[in-house]
């Protein structure tokens, strides 16, 4: 057994807290490592200096002062911004408004968004014209390239 692990079944005889195999097993150790029989001995004489001493009761007043104290950080922590439901409605449109916009606005380029499309671009407006289906619109804007 290593004297830290020792140790740590030291303090936990001293509390009254071990079992006979425990102790069996500690006692096999102090046998042959003088330093953990001296911090069996150090332990034993901090836990009877501790059991001598007179006990004190804390009075009310420290209670209440404990208690207070834990009502105001209770306050402190609770503290939150209050938005009536007549603000919360509106701006939860507009921030998804912003959000639609900018997707749609994601496939541009920023150059494209400030100066629109580049010279070059045939951006053509497709709309069939009155008594005319949209199919037979395509099939004439075919036919024209066609050419």
């Amino acid at each position: 057994m290593r004297c830290g692990d020792c140790q740590k079944i030291i303090v936990r005889l001293v509390d009254g807290e071990l079992d006979a195999g425990g102790m069996t097993t500690v006692r096999e150790h102090l046998s042959s490592c003088a330093e953990c029989s001296a911090f069996l001995e150090r332990m034993t004489l901090l836990d009877r200096s501790l059991k001598s001493m007179p006990r004190h009761e804390p009075g009310m007043s420290l209670a209440r002062m404990v208690k207070a104290r834990i009502a105001e950080e209770k306050r402190g922590s609770q503290t939150s911004i209050f938005v009536p439901r007549w603000i919360q409605v509106p701006v939860a449109v507009a921030l998804i408004m912003v959000a639609v916009g900018l997707g749609n606005l994601a496939g541009r380029s920023l150059t494209e968004i400030l100066e629109g499309p580049p010279p070059d671009a045939s951006l053509e407006l497709l709309v069939s014209p009155p008594g005319m289906s949209f199919g037979e619109a395509l099939a004439e804007i075919q036919d024209q390239g066609n050419k």
